[in-house]
């Protein structure tokens, strides 16, 4: 098995399923991230609020002055 070193390219799952799931969470490094396929883009963020602290998995998208957002759950 070959070591990625941190901050490269990592193996998070098949794009078809990433897809159909929309929303999927993943841990790499350490650290848990938010996979988020919303028209047609791929995201990836911070799973957890940084203010509230809660996950955002749950979050509402919404677009606020012309760019999109999660809302805080």
């Amino acid at each position: 098995e070959t070591e990625q070193p941190a901050g490269g390219l990592h193996f998070i799952g098949k794009k078809d399923e990433l897809i159909e799931a929309k929303r999927s969470f993943r841990t790499v490094d350490g650290r848990d991230i938010l996979i988020i396929h919303h028209q047609g883009v791929f995201y990836a963020m911070d799973c957890y609020c940084y203010h509230a602290g809660g996950t955002l998995e749950n979050g509402d998208i919404e677009e606020i002055n012309g760019k999109l957002c999660i809302i805080c759950p």
